[in-house]
């Protein structure tokens, strides 16, 4: 299948260090052209019809950017508050609320797989912690290639929870519970149907009235299919230098690990309420912000101080999430003890490093002298 089939579960963080004592306000006019140069050429290095980049610096003001076209066909332009699909940002939403049923006492993580799936092999040795974690070993059905085969094939195909996870069960785990690292779309859904089966509502429903409602993120949404609540800024895939528009793909075949839709200014409230806690116990979120497990194989060679936690990556002190799906590549992150916040979307799905990328250059403008 084609690699663009699977989220992205690289976080493009950046490495830092407590030496970085400099930090340039986005508001200045040299700063603020080295950051629209930066949206310049990520959007021709990665064949991007638009892009946004927010940053945002307490107490040294901010940098909110849109560039180039949300719609190819009309011509229409990019504008900081357009709506996009979100990708695995997904998977930190949906382990919020996991984490609230684990606060209720509805759920405990380590609670065994098998008290809701008896049906998968070895799940009583796979715990909620190892599914929100990706320690579980299971596989990952969208790296399965008739998985893959029949999205490519119809990309408006509807797929339901239990069929996506009925394409992983059939295969191999990885490892062992808790032997090892991967990233697997199949922890999440796994998940969301836990959710569904503890509280007895669509996991839409759960997410809307514990999260999205509660942090007054009125262009966020959950998806039940292809339907959109409004305009989306189309995102688009490349083959052969032909842009084919995915914006109206059926994010079905992500569900948990995925479907969602948001905007720049939504995003900036969920991943400051993450990384401050506000929706869960101080004990709990202690815990979240502190049981990070190693990555594995190139990962963890490339970004030797990367760890994964609940859903939530860590790299240097900062914490967030990116996403990857047809059409858009995104990321949010902050640093919870300085509240420095980086948003970005593009409109097309690169490779992984593209995230990377951007965030490199865009907090070395920010914060010279900190390594990346």
């Amino acid at each position: 299948m084609k690699k663009y089939f699977i989220f992205v579960f690289l976080m493009a963080l950046l490495i830092f260090t407590s030496s970085c004592t400099r930090i340039n306000e986005p508001t200045n006019g040299q700063i603020r052209l080295e950051l629209d140069n930066v949206m310049k050429d990520s959007m021709a290095k990665y064949n991007a019809p638009g892009m946004i980049l927010a940053v945002w610096v307490p107490g040294h003001g901010e940098y909110v950017n849109a560039m180039g076209s949300s719609d190819i066909k009309t011509g229409r332009k990019m504008q900081p508050s357009d709506r996009f699909r979100i990708g695995s940002n997904t998977k930190s939403v949906v382990a919020t609320v996991v984490l609230q049923l684990v606060d209720e006492k509805r759920l405990g993580l380590d609670d065994k797989l098998g008290k809701f799936f008896p049906q998968w092999p070895n799940s009583n040795n796979i715990t909620i912690r190892m599914l929100l974690d990706h320690t579980s070993g299971l596989y990952n059905y969208s790296e399965v290639k008739r998985f893959g085969e029949k999205l490519e094939a119809d990309p408006k195909k509807p797929f339901n929870p239990a069929q996506l996870i009925s394409y992983a069960i059939k295969e191999k785990p990885y490892f062992e519970p808790g032997k090892g690292f991967h990233y697997s779309n199949t922890n999440t859904v796994l998940l969301g149907m836990i959710i569904e089966n503890i509280t007895g509502d669509t996991l839409a429903n759960e997410i809307k009235k514990r999260m999205l409602d509660p942090l007054a993120l009125s262009n966020t949404y959950f998806p039940k299919g292809a339907e959109t609540n409004g305009a989306l800024a189309h995102g688009y895939m490349y083959d052969d230098g032909k842009a084919t528009d995915w914006t109206y793909a059926n994010p079905s075949w992500g569900w948990a690990a995925g479907a969602m839709i948001s905007n720049i200014y939504d995003l900036k409230k969920l991943i400051t309420a993450i990384t401050d806690g506000t929706l869960l116990s101080k004990k709990l979120q202690k815990e979240r912000m502190s049981a990070w497990v190693d990555l594995a194989g190139g990962v963890k060679a490339d970004f030797p101080s990367a760890r994964y936690g609940y859903n939530v990556f860590t790299f240097g002190g900062f914490v967030g999430h990116n996403g990857g799906i047809p059409g858009y590549v995104s990321y949010m992150v902050r640093e919870p003890k300085t509240g420095i916040t980086t948003i970005m979307v593009m409109t097309s799905q690169p490779s992984g490093e593209a995230s990377l990328d951007v965030l490199k250059k865009v907090i070395r403008i920010i914060m010279p002298g900190r390594k990346v």
